[in-house]
């Protein structure tokens, strides 16, 4: 019987043993579930911010797309406008120098009917008399057409003056903005 007890201490105090190491156990066991439970949240709130740099980076990454598109769109514009400008310019200098040949030929024409007209001023027979009065005719339409001529010539250089030139003023914040982001260092400069 003593044997029995002695088995019987030894069993309790086995059971003892092993109740205080469930015990440990379980203690373990909370502290390892608190601490994952600590680094599921730092995780998640990394896992957070990840994300949102990536959106700050994409929305930065399409800002400047959409600037680069935008300067392109202004530097095609004013390339179009200072071609259309360009154009225009050639034009009303070809204008321009067409008209001063026709000024040119009907003064030529004038001379040789004022010559003719003075060899005629001389005693005028009733044969070249009606000649004369065509001549007349004629120095006076040219005369009148000359200063049309001269009147048109006239608006043309006003035109000239008139053409618009692009407003490159109007790139000057985009240009600023592009500027500005290329002179930022990027992270490979600082490396």
């Amino acid at each position: 019987m003593v044997h029995e007890l002695q088995d019987s201490d030894e069993l309790s105090k086995d059971l003892e043993n092993q109740k205080k190491l469930v015990a440990t156990q379980q203690k373990t066991i909370a502290e390892l579930e608190e601490k994952l439970a600590e680094k599921v949240t730092k995780y998640t709130e990394l896992e957070v911010r990840l994300n949102k740099m990536d959106k700050d980076w994409q929305m930065d990454r399409m800002l400047h797309q959409a600037a680069e598109d935008l300067s392109k769109q202004e530097r095609d514009l004013t390339k179009t406008q200072l071609q259309e400008s360009l154009e225009k310019c050639v034009k009303l200098e070809k204008d321009h120098q067409q008209t001063l040949l026709e000024v040119a030929t009907i003064r030529d024409r004038i001379r040789n009917l004022e010559a003719e007209l003075n060899l005629t001023r001389q005693p005028v027979s009733t044969s070249n008399s009606e000649e004369v009065v065509e001549l007349k005719t004629k120095l006076d339409d040219h005369q009148k057409y000359i200063a049309r001529l001269e009147e048109q010539a006239k608006e043309e250089e006003e035109e000239e003056e008139k053409i618009e030139e692009p407003n490159f003023q109007a790139q000057a914040p985009v240009e600023t903005i592009l500027l500005d982001e290329l002179s930022e260092p990027t992270n490979a400069d600082n490396q």
